[in-house]
C-alpha cells in the first residue's frame, strides 16, 4: 500500500466505497460528538440520521469531483470535435460563460435525475402510472428537447437557450455546486486551449473510447497533443493523456450496508444491516409483488423541462431512454416522498 495508495490495487470498487464510507461515518460521528465549524458539523446538527449524514457527504465528494472533471474531459473532446466552435472560443474568450452551458446541454453526462415513486394512480398522455411505480426523468431527452431548444442537435456556443439546460437539476433540489463547478470549467477551458491553441485529439475520435455504461457518461481515455505552448518556441509535439478513473456503480448506503460481508462491515466500521439483501431472482421479484413489498416492474420515462414535460413513454427494464417527442407541454406529475399526485398537478 506504499506509494501514496489508501487501499489494496486488489479492492474491488465497492469495496473501496465501503472502506471510504466506513471512514466518512467514523468522522460524522466524531462531528456530532464535538461539531466544528464545516459542513459535516452542521448536517449532523439536525434530524439527519449518521448513516443518512454519511451518504450525503459521499454524494458531495463525488459529485463535487467526478461529474466536473468528467465534463471537462468531455468537453475538450466536443469541442476538438467542432472546431469552428473551438476558433469562436479562441477568437473570443468571453464565450467561456455560455460555453460552458452549451457544452452541458449538448453533451449532458448525468442521463437521469433522481427516481421518484407515485402515491396514486394518475393518468399521463394516455399512459397510467400506478401507485408504487417509479417515475425518473431523463435529462439527456430534456436538454434536447426542440420545443425548448432550436436546433436542438447542433453546438452552439453563443445560443442563449442554453442557460435553461437541465445538468444542474431544477428547482429546490438543484446541485449546491453549480456556480463552483461553473467557474472551474470556464477557467480550465480559457486556459487550456489559451496555452495550448494547437491541441489536438492524438487519435481519431471514432477511436476515442467513452463510457456510458453508468449513470455518468464521459471520456473514457483522452489521447491529446499538446503541441507549442503560447509564447514560447516550437518544439516536439508532447502527448498527453487524460484518464478518467471508473465510476462506481450508482448505489445507495442502505444498499452497501445490506450487501457487504460482515467481515469488510466491521473493517469499515459501517453499522450492523438493516436487513439481510437477497439475491435479485425472478422467483424474489415475483414473492414480493406478492406480499406487496415491490411493485410492478415497471418504469416510466418522462422528460422534464423546466416546468412541464413534453414526453412521456413506458418501458419494461431494462430501462432505455427515448427521445423527446413532439408535442404541447404538459403539467408536471411527479410525486416526491411527501407528495401526492392528482388530477395532473404536483400537490
Amino acid at each position: 500500500m506504499g506509494g501514496g495508495r489508501l487501499w489494496p490495487p486488489s479492492w474491488s470498487a465497492p469495496r473501496v466505497l465501503r472502506w471510504g464510507a466506513g471512514r466518512l461515518r467514523r468522522l460524522v460521528l466524531s462531528k456530532r460528538a464535538a461539531p466544528a465549524d464545516d459542513l459535516l458539523s452542521y448536517l449532523t446538527d439536525g434530524a439527519l440520521t449518521d448513516d443518512e449524514v454519511t451518504f450525503m457527504g459521499i454524494t458531495l465528494l463525488v459529485a463535487g469531483h467526478e461529474t466536473t472533471a468528467n465534463m471537462l474531459s468531455l468537453g475538450v473532446f466536443t469541442l476538438l470535435e467542432h472546431p469552428d466552435q473551438l476558433a469562436r472560443l479562441l477568437a473570443d474568450p468571453s464565450l467561456a460563460e455560455h460555453a460552458v452551458e452549451e457544452l452541458m446541454r449538448h453533451q449532458t453526462i448525468i442521463h437521469a435525475g433522481p427516481t421518484r415513486a407515485a402515491l396514486e394512480d394518475v393518468e399521463l398522455a394516455g399512459e397510467v402510472i400506478r401507485a408504487g411505480e417509479a417515475v425518473t426523468v431523463s435529462l439527456v431527452a430534456a436538454n434536447r428537447d426542440a420545443h425548448r431548444f432550436p436546433d436542438p442537435d447542433t453546438l452552439d456556443l453563443a445560443n442563449p437557450a442554453a442557460q435553461g439546460q437541465l445538468g444542474f437539476g431544477f428547482g429546490i433540489h438543484q446541485c449546491t455546486g453549480q456556480q463552483l463547478a461553473r467557474l472551474e470549467m470556464q477557467i480550465a477551458l480559457k486556459e487550456l486551449f489559451r496555452r495550448f491553441p494547437g491541441l489536438r485529439l492524438a487519435r481519431p475520435a471514432r477511436d476515442i473510447e467513452m463510457r456510458d455504461t453508468m449513470s455518468i457518461y464521459d471520456v473514457g481515455h483522452l489521447p491529446l497533443l499538446l503541441g507549442a505552448e503560447q509564447g514560447r518556441t516550437a518544439a516536439p509535439q508532447r502527448a498527453a493523456t487524460v484518464t478518467m478513473s471508473p465510476m462506481i456503480s450508482s448505489v445507495t448506503f442502505r444498499d452497501l450496508l445490506n450487501a457487504s460481508p460482515a467481515r469488510e462491515k466491521a473493517e469499515a466500521g459501517l453499522a450492523p444491516p438493516m436487513r439481510a439483501a437477497k439475491p435479485t431472482t425472478a422467483a424474489n421479484r415475483a414473492d414480493a409483488r406478492r406480499a406487496k413489498q415491490i411493485p410492478k416492474s415497471r418504469v416510466i420515462i418522462a422528460v422534464l423541462m423546466e416546468d412541464s414535460f413534453s414526453s412521456i413513454g413506458s418501458v419494461r427494464k431494462p430501462v432505455r431512454t427515448s427521445a423527446a417527442a413532439s408535442g404541447p407541454p404538459r403539467q408536471p406529475l411527479l410525486a416526491s416522498p411527501d407528495r401526492t399526485c392528482r388530477s395532473g398537478r404536483l400537490l
